[in-house]
């Protein structure tokens, strides 16, 4: 009768070992890929952040034209800091109607008429906001009344081409006339 014998001690150790380096080369690989991901997000986050830092800029004569939501806001912006402003948020103020805020994907851009180059540092720039379109907002009129104030938060591109909201502590606010 034959008595069977298993894998000597020897090859056994030497198996263990090969797959826990095999293991730990996969985790490394996996962790490595993860932490770099998050990494390049958090980046872009501090990215944006400290472009926002400073931001300045002055809304001149804001004027509305038009009834309830079938106007516009017509107004001049002045970039007073050396970075250029991609765009903007707007807000709106009715009085006692509902403040409406625009996505960054609907995000109101400034600046020559008919491109969307936003506005170069040191520069002046019109900026027109149709109110009844969903590039500015999307106002519900509780009241009848037309728009009462204007805040505008800047918005900046990243190395990527992505436009990105400052936070509303970078806003400038304006009543209308």
């Amino acid at each position: 009768m034959k008595t069977r014998r298993g894998v000597s001690p020897l090859i056994a150790t030497v198996l263990i070992i090969g797959f826990t380096i095999v293991l730990a080369a996969v985790v490394m690989q996996w962790g490595g890929a993860f932490v770099r991901q998050l990494t390049e997000e958090q980046a872009a986050k501090t990215e944006t952040a400290t472009s926002c830092i400073g931001m300045n800029f002055e809304i001149a004569k804001a004027d509305y034209t038009g009834t309830g939501t079938g106007g516009s806001i017509i107004t001049t912006i002045t970039n007073n800091v050396d970075k250029k402003i991609a765009g903007f948020v707007a807000l709106l103020d009715q009085g006692t109607a509902s403040v409406s805020i625009a996505s960054t994907d609907n995000y109101v851009s400034c600046g020559t008429i008919g491109t969307d180059d936003g506005i170069e540092s040191f520069a002046t720039e019109p900026c027109s906001i149709p109110v009844d379109s969903s590039q500015a907002v999307d106002i519900v009129v509780t009241d009848g009344d037309g728009v009462d104030k204007l805040k505008l938060v800047p918005m900046i591109e990243g190395k990527d081409g992505s436009k990105s909201a400052c936070t509303i502590d970078s806003a400038v606010s304006r009543e209308l006339e």
